[in-house]
């Protein structure tokens, strides 16, 4: 119940908001601005998708390079049963 009060809240406000920012601008302007949002968020979730994701941290040692270590395993890959 907390979770839908709190997703219900956050809808409600952004509501307001557009209704008090749509009483000083255009709404084509509104429009406009809201597709740029939208077409924004659809590249970076693409390019972030296609993105190798690394499992392992790099480190800096002095003036060597930076190397990576650790296991190239998730905790949910070390706990699933054999």
């Amino acid at each position: 119940m907390p979770i839908a009060l709190g997703h219900a809240l956050a809808i409600g406000l952004i509501v307001l908001l557009v209704y008090i920012v749509g009483a000083v601008i255009p709404s084509k302007w509104l429009q406009i601005g809201g597709a740029a949002t939208l077409f924004i968020v659809a590249v970076w979730k693409l390019r972030r998708a296609r993105q190798q994701r690394r499992r392992c941290r790099f480190y800096r040692l002095g003036n060597m390079a930076s190397f990576c270590v650790g296991f190239m395993v998730t905790l949910w890959d070390i706990s699933k049963e054999i």
